[in-house]
């Protein structure tokens, strides 16, 4: 994959499932985002973030030291590959 592919597949992605995030946020918290959010807000988002990373990296890691071969990104631990 090239790294044209790889940003328009991101891009694309983005796309797909930011506007419906952000709708359900709106009517999850029933308000305007503007009026209410705060570096606080952004700095738990990005704890969250950080941690989702974090078991990501160690879900790899797992598999690589038991030599899990699975291909499928969606993956928990089937060892479908």
């Amino acid at each position: 994959m090239t790294t044209i592919e790889i940003r328009d597949k991101s891009i694309a992605r983005f796309n797909e499932v930011a506007g419906k995030k952000f709708d359900a946020g709106v009517k999850e918290h029933g308000t305007v985002l503007t009026e209410v959010v705060t570096l606080d807000d952004a700095e738990q988002e990005i704890t969250d973030l950080w941690h989702y990373i974090q078991a990501l990296k160690m879900r790899k890691e797992l598999y690589e030291k038991t030599n899990n071969t699975c291909s499928n990104p969606e993956c928990r631990g089937c060892n479908c590959g």
